[in-house]
């Protein structure tokens, strides 16, 4: 496996090195099966993020993740970058108008409209959301050491 194969490599390199050493961390299948039992719920709204769905449908799919992601710190950080974001609020409040939850508007009525196919997503976001998609992908049954060392070798980074 991909351990075997990580440990015939030249201990030369640093990342080969703390490869090694992840490896043979007994905690490493208990650490994979809480990512597993704990995140695979992000697939499904990574890739329903990806397509560029209307802000009503985005916003929606946010909220409940939101809701379902309670492993801390990640969801006291979501909350966090959702906070610091100071349009968050006003693009929430465009959905809430065309869904009709709220009828009252300052602003330029054309807004709400304006914004009713804006992603919620930058680019930055989707290639992480990617990456993670292909870790989660829903129909993998076990995430073997060959799996990760193709992963590994696809995206030409290690990620230790």
């Amino acid at each position: 496996g991909i351990g075997h194969f990580i440990e015939s490599l030249n201990d030369d390199s640093l990342a080969i090195v703390k490869a090694n050493k992840l490896f043979k961390d007994p905690n490493l299948l208990g650490q994979l099966a809480f990512i597993k039992g704990n995140f695979t719920q992000l697939v499904r709204a990574i890739s329903s993020l990806q397509e560029r769905l209307p802000l009503t449908e985005g916003i929606g799919i946010l909220e409940m993740v939101q809701m379902q992601l309670t492993v801390e710190p990640f969801a006291s950080k979501l909350n966090s970058v959702l906070e610091k974001n100071p349009d968050f609020e006003k693009i929430k409040f465009y959905s809430r108008i065309l869904k009709r939850e709220i009828l009252e508007l300052e602003d330029d009525p054309k807004l709400p409209f304006l914004f009713s196919c804006a992603p919620i997503t930058s680019v930055d976001c989707e290639r992480v959301f990617s990456e993670l998609k292909s870790l989660l992908f829903d129909q993998r049954t076990s995430l073997t050491e060959r799996h990760v060392k193709d992963m590994l070798i696809l995206s030409g980074t290690m990620i230790i």
